[in-house]
Formats: structure tokens, C-alpha cells, sequence
């Protein structure tokens, strides 16, 4: 199963359930909204992910919304979808680094594949990112429970332990290391151990 945050903006319901049943079934993690407004109001975007958005969106269309994500430092892919084929828009959306632009209606399966190279993009720009920062940055995104099972993660500590010591479910500490995993581009457990290490050191070497 295929793991990433997937953001569908597009004002055809149709259109946004199709995608979301076609995404989920593939493990993606989408979120849905009927307008670009909607996503700049009402999420934090999260990577690894990408964005799908309709070019000729009511109110802010797709390329305006671009556009606001990349003054706002979102980078996360982003693959246009179209109902007629505009190469004016097309053009200027390449031009703007939009990664991809399909027009509708798509083969599922050619679509999923630009999905899936989106996603590989976008977590090769997690990996160069968290490379070049400290982890405190990374860490900052975190809730205190994530912290919490993230520490106990570093320890070594089996799941069973972890929900014991803090009062919650297994599944529920899974959860908090699925949610950690993506906020922190990691793709295995050392991944996660490696960056709580570098930022306690850090810590410890620059006290506040």
C-alpha cells in the first residue's frame, strides 16, 4: 500500500468522490475540497503529498491558487486536471512548475502513475529538506502526544509498552507513528530514531 497525503481541489462532487475512492483504495490519505478557498482556509498541508487541482475552479481558479501556495513555500507537486484541452493554461501551469496536466476524462491507472511520481518527488524534496535543516524545525510540527510516543518510539519500546505508559489504545500509538512517519519524511523506524537523536543532541549542545 502506497502511504502520502493526497489534496483534491475541484468543484465537481463527482469529480471528488471518483478521486477519492480511486485514491484511498490505493492507501493514499486524501482530503477533499470544493474549492480553493475551502483548502486555504481549512488545512495545514502536510508532506510527503501532492496537490490535485482543477484548472477552472469557481471563485480562486487553479492557476491563481497555485500561484498562493508558492508564495505561501508549499511545495508539494501539483498535477492540473482539465476538462478541455487549453494550452495557453497548460503552458503557463508548466511554466509555474506544475509537474503534471490531464485532462479529463483519464485512465485511472496512467493517472495513479502520475500520482505516484508526484509522491516520489515529493519525498525526495522531504529528504534534501530535513538533510539541510536541523530536526528541531521538523520537530516543532509535532503535538506534545506525538512527541510523547516519538520519544518512546527512540527508546526502543514495544507498542503494547507505549499505549501502557501513556493510557491510549495500540492502535492508537500506531496511528501516532503512521502521523509521524509522514510529518517527518521518514521511511522507517531508524528514520525516526535518527532524527529524535539529532535533535536532542542538538539540544543538549545549544541549551535554550
Amino acid at each position: 500500500m502506497r502511504t502520502g497525503n493526497v489534496y483534491v481541489i475541484d468543484d465537481d462532487a463527482s469529480i471528488r468522490e471518483s478521486l477519492q475512492s480511486l485514491l484511498a483504495g490505493e492507501g493514499y490519505a486524501v482530503h477533499c475540497f470544493s474549492s480553493a478557498e475551502r483548502l486555504l482556509e481549512s488545512t495545514q498541508i502536510v508532506a510527503p503529498g501532492c496537490l490535485i487541482i482543477d484548472l477552472k475552479l469557481d471563485g480562486i481558479d487553479g492557476l491563481d491558487l497555485h500561484s498562493e501556495l508558492t508564495r505561501r513555500a508549499e511545495q508539494l507537486p501539483v498535477i492540473f486536471l482539465t476538462g478541455h484541452a487549453d494550452v495557453p493554461s497548460a503552458v503557463r501551469a508548466m511554466r509555474a512548475g506544475a509537474m503534471e496536466f490531464v485532462e479529463k476524462p483519464f485512465e485511472p491507472e496512467e493517472f495513479l502513475s502520475h500520482v505516484s511520481s508526484a509522491m516520489s518527488r515529493s519525498l525526495q524534496q522531504c529528504k534534501a529538506h530535513s538533510t539541510r535543516l536541523d530536526s528541531g524545525p521538523l520537530l516543532a510540527t509535532l503535538t506534545p502526544r506525538e512527541r510523547e510516543v516519538l520519544a518512546l518510539v527512540a527508546e526502543g519500546l514495544p507498542t503494547k509498552t507505549i499505549a501502557a505508559d501513556l493510557g491510549i489504545s495500540p492502535r492508537t500509538v500506531e496511528t501516532h507513528r503512521m502521523h509521524l512517519m509522514d510529518k517527518l519524511c521518514a521511511e522507517s523506524l531508524a528514520d525516526l530514531v535518527r532524527i529524535w537523536i539529532t535533535a536532542t543532541e542538538s539540544q543538549t549542545a545549544h541549551p535554550a
